[in-house]
């Protein structure tokens, strides 16, 4: 089944709250960091959808870039993952010591636990890169948790090369930084 990136949208607001408690119970890591709890009211999640549109032009925090969050949605407009795509990195990639878009590149991606293994993260990595090429980011660097071998292999699908194995203070796990040629 295709995936499309859409922009977040208050239609979603079911589908994504029963996508956040499956996550949650899942007990897996939540990806990309945009991502949140299920939320108790409609309006509470549109201040949510609105914040994360106002990224795409504003930075929240001076130590991070402005970006672009998606949805990804299936054929039948089902919520299966999400996306982001960070329009700069302010450091050397290659700093161990940073943190944030630093450390884990321009694109992040995440798929729902009951979606996993049907190559939704590829396509999602995929479109992530076209919208990368979009805006003349040429080369394209992620960054992904060791022991996170489905992502390895969505990165590696895209081309991805291994740049450096990085440990930062604000994470017990290594990360490995990759580099995808995006011409």
């Amino acid at each position: 089944m295709r995936i499309y990136l859409v922009r977040p949208d208050t239609k979603y607001y079911e589908q994504y709250n029963e996508m956040m408690r499956e996550w949650t119970e899942s007990n897996t890591d939540i990806a990309p960091w945009f991502l949140n709890k299920p939320f108790n009211d409609i309006n509470e999640f549109e201040r949510y959808v609105n914040l994360l549109l106002k990224y795409e032009t504003e930075s929240v925090d001076p130590k991070y870039t402005t970006q672009s969050d998606y949805f990804a949605v299936d054929e039948d407009d089902r919520l299966v993952g999400a996306g982001r795509l960070a329009h700069n990195l302010y450091a050397d990639i290659y700093d161990e010591n940073g943190s944030g878009f630093n450390v884990w590149g321009h694109i992040g991606y995440g798929v729902r636990p009951s979606e996993r293994k049907k190559g939704y993260g590829t396509q999602i990595a995929r479109l992530l890169l076209e919208k990368a090429r979009g805006r003349n980011i040429l080369k394209v660097f992620a960054g992904v948790h060791d022991s996170n071998t489905g992502s390895i292999r969505v990165i590696e699908n895209c081309g991805g090369i291994l740049e450096k194995i990085v440990s930062i203070p604000e994470d017990t796990e290594q990360i490995r930084i990759y580099s995808i040629d995006n011409k």
